[in-house]
């Protein structure tokens, strides 16, 4: 879905939930209740103070990623709904702008827009998702597509970049 977040289960056990790049199954059992707060992609780094790769496809202790005592304010944040500064903190300007960009342009017309080489985008993509660029514009289409109900999924996995002449994709 490409976000991230932190799950508080029953008795306050909390895990981080880095971004996957694949389905993650969680058993659970009849009855289990949990609250979570969830982290849009290029947030992921700005909250926890750490490249969003290191939490890829991880499901983790929360107290193992922040310590124990920042463990304990984010689990009364998310059972209690008090606020806390560092989750209303915004990644820097230039991140959200390439962000943005990729929802609708390509990786060389992203970065080139930012004055960056499509490697420099990359580094900044991957450190504040978790998940390189092409990636996270594999997520954002099948959000697009998961959001339209009129929208043929031919038509949803093939943009924006089908368009492009020249470009030949692998698909997944």
């Amino acid at each position: 879905d490409g976000c991230a977040d932190i799950i508080v289960g029953d008795g306050g056990r909390a895990n981080i939930v880095g971004l996957a790049d694949g389905p993650v199954l969680h058993p659970l059992k009849p009855g289990t209740a949990f609250r979570a707060v969830r982290f849009r992609a290029e947030a992921v780094s700005t909250v926890f103070g750490l490249p969003a790769d290191e939490l890829r496809n991880i499901d983790v202790p929360l107290d193992a990623v922040v310590g124990s005592r920042r463990a304990r304010e984010l689990v009364d944040t998310v059972l209690h709904d008090r606020p806390d500064p560092i989750l209303a903190l915004r990644p820097p300007e230039h991140v959200l702008l390439a962000f943005d960009l990729l929802r609708t342009k390509s990786v060389d017309d992203t970065a080139a827009a930012l004055g960056l080489s499509s490697r420099q985008l990359r580094r900044i993509i991957l450190a504040h998702s978790g998940v390189g660029p092409k990636l996270y514009q594999r997520i954002v289409r099948l959000q697009r597509f998961l959001a339209d109900d009129h929208s043929p999924l031919a038509q949803a996995a093939q943009e924006p970049e089908a368009a492009q002449p020249g470009h030949h994709h692998v698909r997944q």
